[in-house]
């Protein structure tokens, strides 16, 4: 079995090069990513809300025994409540 050779300066140079570029290429497509930005920017911008009808306002009332139970979400799902 033959030894194997370390190799030389200049072979890790470029090895440590080869892996910052990838590195900073890594970077750069992280930050430019255009479902990330979207996804940025939904989060950020405020929400307008539509005005509430009454009378869903009213259908959407949570009674008290689903309240009582601890179940005014699951109530609101079932319901299509927001």
């Amino acid at each position: 079995m033959s030894p194997v050779s370390g190799g030389n300066l200049a072979q890790g140079a470029v090895v440590l090069a080869f892996g910052g570029l990838i590195g900073a290429w890594t970077y750069h497509v992280a930050g430019n990513d255009p479902y990330a930005q979207a996804a940025k920017a939904t989060l950020a911008a405020p929400t307008a809300q539509a005005p509430v009808d009454p009378a869903e306002a009213e259908r959407c009332k949570v009674p008290d025994f689903a309240k009582a139970i601890g179940h005014e979400e699951k109530w609101k799902l079932h319901n299509n409540c927001k």
